[in-house]
Order: structure tokens, then sequence, then C-alpha cells
């Protein structure tokens, strides 16, 4: 004979109390209200904070780079000081400054004429002087025995790499022939040139000639070339950041300029 046994249903266990609860339609309260908007304004603070600026309110940038011995930290540090509202960003090496130029576009950027040459879009605001000009003298700078100009075919001739290595080297035949280009990233690796007897001459601007002279105790013979490039300029994009730009320069001293090879400015607008 075949016995059924039930099991007991969930359902039994449920207390009269328990059905009540499950039954009851929820009071929503004031409190509860008031702690929901609470939580809905706090996140939409929230998002509020964590927006990024917008171009109204974000700083004009500024890219600066000029062969120097003094370091680019420094430099950014002492331009940053004078112009609080600008984001400033020094570069001791010509392809650090080509590379986050092209990459970031600022708004405006100091360097030497034929730096700025490679970057589209920017117009000239401000030129550099020394005493009344606004070019420099370019020299042959060779050791114990001064090079003879016409006498360059096939020579090792030293300079800062301004424009990367294919350029620098057009750049420099164009101006002294048929030579062969030596590149160094920065101001202070031209003497070892030198010393090492790598280059027969380095092609130097007067600024760097008087500086070597400090430095070195090596028998020095310079030859002044015809050549005479342009001093370090001010260039920028927009008319919204030309005169914050202006302003900026304004107030860079004695030492800010030294580094930039210049005395003083002139406006070209």
């Amino acid at each position: 004979m075949t016995m059924w046994v039930s099991k007991p249903s969930p359902y039994r266990r449920m207390t009269r109390g328990t059905e009540n609860r499950l039954s009851r339609p929820k009071i929503v309260t004031f409190q509860t209200l008031a702690k929901l908007g609470m939580r809905f304004f706090a996140g939409l603070m929230l998002c509020f904070i964590n927006v990024e600026p917008t171009s109204a309110t974000a700083k004009t940038t500024l890219h600066v780079y000029s062969p120097s011995y003094t370091k680019a930290h420094i430099i950014q540090k002492k331009i940053a000081a004078l112009c609080p509202n600008i984001a400033v960003s020094v570069y001791g090496k010509s392809k650090d400054f080509k590379k986050q130029t092209q990459l970031l576009a600022p708004d405006a950027a100091i360097s030497l004429p034929v730096v700025i040459s490679q970057h589209e879009g920017y117009k000239r605001l401000l030129e550099g002087q020394k005493g009344n000009a606004f070019k420099e003298d370019y020299y042959l700078v060779a050791v114990d025995e001064a090079i003879e100009i016409d006498q360059l075919a096939a020579k090792n001739i030293g300079v800062i790499d301004l424009l990367g290595r294919k350029p620098m080297a057009g750049f420099i035949q164009r101006l002294l022939g048929e030579v062969s280009v030596k590149r160094v990233a920065k101001a202070e690796d031209l003497l070892p040139l030198l010393n090492f007897k790598v280059v027969d001459a380095l092609f130097i601007s007067e600024s760097d000639l008087a500086r070597l002279k400090k430095t070195t105790q090596l028998n020095l013979q310079p030859t002044k070339t015809s050549i005479r490039l342009g001093l370090t300029i001010v260039v920028y994009r927009t008319t919204a950041t030309k005169n914050a730009i202006s302003n900026c320069v304004a107030t860079f001293d004695d030492t800010v300029n030294s580094y930039l090879r210049v005395e003083k400015w002139r406006a070209t607008e």
C-alpha cells in the first residue's frame, strides 16, 4: 500500500504579523523624501566639482626654448613667478620644444626665429633686441689656429641642434657650404667638441662665444662671418591671448632676458 506524506508548505510558517507586513503598503514619509533629496543634491555637487575647467577659465599656455647654459627648470620657475596667470613650459632641448609644441599647440611661444619657423599658425608679437640690433653676429671658433672661411669644404663644424638632424644639417650647409655638421643638444656640450678635437671649429653666436671665453682656458681663435641671424622672438596664435602674453613679457627682468639672449623687447604690431 502506497502512503502519501505531504510536506508542510513554507507559506504555513508565515506568521500573521509577517503577512500583514508584506501586504501593508509602504508609506513614504517627509523625512525619507528629505534624505533622498539631500543625496541627489550631494551627487549633483560632486558632478560639478569633477568637471574639467573650460577654455574660458584655462590659463594661457606658453612654451619657451633658448639654447642657454642656464637649466630650463630654473628659468621656468622664474617666469612662472613673474607670470602667475600663464602656464609656462621651458625646454632645455630643441627636440623637446618641437615635440610638445606640435602636440599641444600652445597659445604662444618664445624662441629663435629659425626654431619658430617649424611651427605654423603663429604671428610675431615681439622681437628681442641687443643694443639697437635685432640680429646677432655668428663666428667660426677654432683652437690655436683660426679657420679660414674659404677653406671650410669637408670640415667638421660643431653646432647647437636647433632643428633636428636633417633640417639642421641642411640649414648649416646653406650658410657655410658643404661641411660636415656635428650637433649637440645643449650649449654646455659645445666645449667638449673642441677639447676632444671632434670638430675643426664651432659655428656659434656672439653670445655663445662670450660665454665660452669665460669658461675655458683653451686658446680660442674666432673668425667673424658675415652671417647674422635673428634674436629671440615672441609669437602668438589668437588675439584672445595676445595681451596676456605681452603683459607677461613686460615683467621679464635682466635674468630672464639674459637667458633669452636679449636686452629688451620691441612690439612688431
